[in-house]
């Protein structure tokens, strides 16, 4: 999700639309990151985003970045037109996943002037087949969980009320939103050590200036972002210093951005945690 500043507009015309969806086509191949649904309003937008390939942050960046360019060469502005980096959430509750689709499709505002109704610019209509689907949007996994076209339609119909903790977020160390789900601490060790054929005392006994054990980066930044802890508690939990927590988390957002097996392991993570929470 990202806006304009200030809630300034950010789709001016068909136009700018159009060159939106575009470039969010252009994730799957250049970064395997799959738009399964979106909304785009005038000064603000949604999207669901599977990632294949732990390069989420690279294709927003290209998302965002194009386009700004676009708007700034056609209105003769400069720098972003966004309000800042963008903001997202992991999601690792299927009651949370039934309900995201729902929650992005019905979230423009039917009263706007000019909106022909308030699926204009959503994929809802590609989702149940009113519109051709476009080859880059990817709704086919959330379709299946929902039974098919007629369970989803069903959920849509409800608009029922957000699931118990859909709205509970936390901020990662780098301040961007990650999650609408918490796991125990020591459940998420256990969980890593596993997913890396370790023990969890081998986890915790990693030396502590160490940035380069993928498996003891990766929990460090999982204790913060999914287990809800500060730097100084994940520090007392895996036997190190705050700033050796520091400069784990560091390393495993490059090693998440730029590796694909990383991503892999964390998408693994992610739907282990998923099938906990079911």
């Amino acid at each position: 999700m990202n806006r304009g500043p200030r809630k300034q507009t950010l789709f001016f015309d068909e136009e700018d639309y159009a060159f939106f969806l575009e470039t969010l086509g252009q994730l799957p191949d250049r970064f395997g990151v799959l738009p399964e649904a979106y909304a785009l309003m005038r000064n603000h937008y949604h999207t669901q985003l599977l990632s294949l390939s732990g390069r989420l942050s690279e294709a927003m960046q290209f998302l965002g970045g194009t386009y700004s360019s676009w708007l700034n060469r056609k209105h003769a502005w400069d720098g972003s037109a966004f309000k800042g980096r963008f903001r997202n959430r992991l999601v690792v509750r299927e009651a949370h996943l039934l309900y995201l689709p729902v929650y992005i499709h019905l979230n423009p505002d039917p009263a706007r002037p000019g909106l022909v109704d308030r699926f204009t610019w959503t994929s809802h209509r590609a989702w149940v087949g009113l519109e051709p689907r476009p080859r880059w949007l990817h709704p086919e996994k959330m379709l299946e969980l929902y039974g098919g076209v007629r369970g989803y339609r069903r959920h849509l119909a409800a608009r029922m009320d957000p699931p118990e903790g859909f709205g509970d977020v936390w901020r990662s160390p780098d301040t961007q939103v990650v999650g609408h789900a918490s796991a125990e601490p020591e459940a998420l060790l256990a969980l890593i050590a596993t997913l890396h054929g370790r023990s969890v005392d081998s986890l915790r006994a990693a030396r502590p200036g160490c940035t380069g054990d993928p498996a003891a980066a990766m929990a460090a930044w999982c204790l913060c972002a999914l287990g809800g802890l500060s730097q100084v508690a994940a520090a007392t939990l895996l036997g190190i210093t705050p700033s050796a927590v520091s400069r784990r988390l560091a390393a495993w957002r490059t090693r998440w951005a730029e590796d694909p097996e990383v991503g892999c392991r964390m998408d693994v993570l992610l739907e282990m945690l998923r099938t906990r929470a079911a």
